[in-house]
């Protein structure tokens, strides 16, 4: 979503002159926050994401953690699978729901084999993405910049400028913890604020130039993958690398939420097979509707239920405070 484009307009272009606002909001919030956690992986010395965001105190919290954890995942792979049938129907004008269920049964299959390859290639995709996507926003800066105006189909979930940017940083937060949490053992000490700055850093940039661009071709932010829209604009050969980056990217990701929803699912029907065609038939059902609306009721969603995590992370860091357990950022 954040490397489409799509996210990206829904959460601050839509605002108009007010994005920059925005912007700011969201990118302090995830300093912060992000901040806050790595000092409670260190603080807690532990990998499980439900007790580094909630005190021992909070034992509902946590229950509702542990459930909305895999509605997560869902929503990761359905959205992602959206996005890729999308991504085909703008490329190569191929039926973007026929894709996207193909994707799903294609993705539960793989999970059979674990997601061993997804790390590895996500890691080395997104960096990739970045610099793509920054360097398709340089290169329609010679473009004249034209005022960023409102689209029509307001969404209720984002009323105006502050929520969205507050639900921009609670989701993304939100998402980041789990992937966050397993690396607790490779923290070091004095690295904390550094590391949330860099991340920080690299997303405003990412927003700031891709926002930009979209100023400058308005037309793109009607498109349900506009990056790609403005890759293809500087060419074809553009288009092709950056539908193959973002294809790989979302791929990863619905690959790496398809394996860790497996494994719930197993739980309740430890069948290998039957877990997976359950997984198959429900993601696909949900990856039918379109990338842009997935993103605008989803996101939003989770950016809702992402609030209530920044709460817990914001009280435990108060409690280790109080306790003095002091940590070298």
């Amino acid at each position: 979503g954040y490397m489409s484009g799509q996210e990206l307009w829904q959460f601050f272009g839509t605002f108009g002159a007010s994005w920059g606002k925005g912007l700011v909001l969201t990118l302090c919030m995830i300093f912060i926050f992000g901040c806050l956690f790595l000092r409670l992986m260190f603080a807690t010395n532990c990998d499980n994401t439900v007790e580094i965001v909630f005190s021992a105190n909070h034992i509902w919290l946590k229950k509702g953690l542990n459930i909305l954890m895999p509605l997560f995942l869902y929503a990761v792979i359905i959205v992602m699978a959206s996005g890729i049938g999308a991504l085909a129907e703008q490329m190569w004008g191929m039926s973007a729901k026929i894709t996207a269920v193909l994707f799903c049964f294609l993705c539960a299959a793989a999970a059979l084999s674990g997601a061993k390859g997804a790390a590895g290639v996500f890691t080395f995709i997104v960096p990739v993405l970045a610099i793509a996507a920054v360097g398709v926003s340089l290169l329609i800066f010679k473009l004249p910049a034209q005022e960023i105006s409102v689209r029509g189909n307001f969404n209720q979930l984002l009323p105006n400028w502050q929520v969205g940017a507050i639900l921009f940083a609670a989701h993304n937060i939100f998402g980041a913890l789990g992937m966050l949490a397993p690396f607790q053992p490779m923290l070091q000490k004095g690295t904390l604020v550094r590391a949330a700055a860099i991340g920080t850093a690299v997303l405003g940039a990412i927003a700031f130039f891709e926002l930009q661009a979209l100023a400058r071709v308005p037309i793109a932010a009607q498109k349900e993958l506009p990056m790609l829209y403005l890759a293809a604009y500087l060419g074809d050969g553009w288009g092709v690398v950056y539908a193959a980056l973002l294809f790989s990217a979302m791929s990863a990701s619905a690959l790496g939420a398809m394996v860790a929803l497996k494994e719930c699912v197993r739980k309740k029907w430890p069948h290998k097979y039957l877990s997976v065609v359950i997984l198959a038939i429900f993601t696909a059902f949900g990856s039918i509707l379109n990338f842009s609306g997935l993103i605008g009721v989803i996101y939003p969603l989770c950016g809702y239920a992402g609030i209530v995590l920044l709460g817990g992370i914001a009280e435990h860091s108060l409690r280790i405070f109080i306790k003095n357990e002091n940590v070298d950022f």
